[in-house]
């Protein structure tokens, strides 16, 4: 199979004005199919939901494709074709309902593995803040399960715009969750005003940083090896964890079988960028950023959610 070419994808459209799919009323009743029937039921209803968007959404199934190609040149027991591709659908299908699951209390502490936990729970006992960046990888939602029961006050940083119909179900189920999601497009100073007081209270601020801007600005990018081919990442993690100058943290929420494991791993103990090396130091964070997803990534495949031309900065 050949790699794909941007002239190849049907949409030259950024991620963010890719219309959200679905419904709140859809989400919910999915939610409502497993409460009473349970997973199998649930599975066979998402079946079809699942098929029509594989095959109407075409620009989807092309990032997937691309994504396993690439994959596969490290993943030699994975296919990139057609059904691994719905594979890769479904299996995102199956995480929607475990998002909702982990917000309504049907999964809990003993559901969840945790590694390298011990230098976030130090700043935690401290009254320190912390950033944890992560990616579309797994299901990071359940971490919502840890903030609960540990007390943790999390400011998630999203794009609510493209997922409020998500997130009206999430706020529905557990309404005092510590969760606080942070709707933003782009890094300001008011915004990095109210982060730094977050963490001057011992607050974590989480941001995905494997997606490009918005804006699609490419003043606002810098480009990084990715399983083998240069992509672009977004700069505003590491800006914005410069500016709070707290430790920074790596974590993915991936399932295993019928847990989740949740692996942290210190990325910088602070992150400092200066005027006169200012993009070599952000290449280099966004390749240490890319490295250490790909390593994850090949751990498990068919978790990485992000079905966007991704090896395209004009997408």
């Amino acid at each position: 199979m050949k790699t794909y070419t941007p002239s190849e994808t049907t949409s030259k459209r950024n991620w963010a004005h890719i219309g959200e799919s679905g419904s709140y009323l859809g989400i919910w009743f999915l939610y409502q199919t497993h409460r009473w029937l349970g997973r199998l039921p649930f599975r066979l209803v998402l079946f079809p939901v699942i098929l029509y968007f594989f095959l109407v959404r075409r620009s989807a199934r092309q990032a997937s494709m691309e994504y396993l190609y690439q994959m596969s040149l490290f993943v030699p027991t994975l296919k990139a074709n057609f059904l691994t591709s719905f594979k890769h659908f479904l299996t995102f299908g199956d995480a929607l309902l475990d998002k909702v699951l982990a917000a309504s209390g049907h999964l809990t502490l003993n559901n969840i593995e945790v590694e390298g936990r011990e230098p976030v729970q130090a700043c935690i006992d401290k009254g320190q803040g912390f950033v944890l960046l992560t990616a579309h990888l797994g299901n990071m939602e359940v971490s919502r399960i840890l903030a609960k029961y540990r007390k943790i006050p999390l400011n998630i940083l999203v794009h609510t715009r493209h997922a409020e119909k998500f997130n009206r179900v999430l706020r529905r189920l557990d309404p005092q969750c510590q969760v606080n999601l942070i709707q933003v497009t782009e890094l300001n100073t008011s915004l990095a005003i109210s982060l730094s007081q977050k963490v001057q209270a011992g607050e974590g601020v989480v941001i995905a940083a494997d997606r490009i801007p918005a804006s699609g600005n490419m003043n606002h990018m810098v480009p990084a090896d990715f399983l083998g081919r240069t992509a672009y990442f977004p700069i505003g993690p590491y800006v914005l964890s410069h500016l709070l100058q707290v430790p920074v943290f790596f974590v993915t929420c991936v399932r295993k079988q019928k847990s989740y494991h949740i692996q942290y791993e210190l990325f910088e103990t602070c992150i400092s960028i200066s005027r006169s090396s200012r993009e070599e130091s952000l290449r280099i964070y966004a390749q240490k950023f890319a490295h250490l997803l790909a390593v994850r990534c090949k751990q498990t495949p068919l978790q990485w959610y992000n079905f966007y031309p991704f090896w395209h900065a004009d997408l």
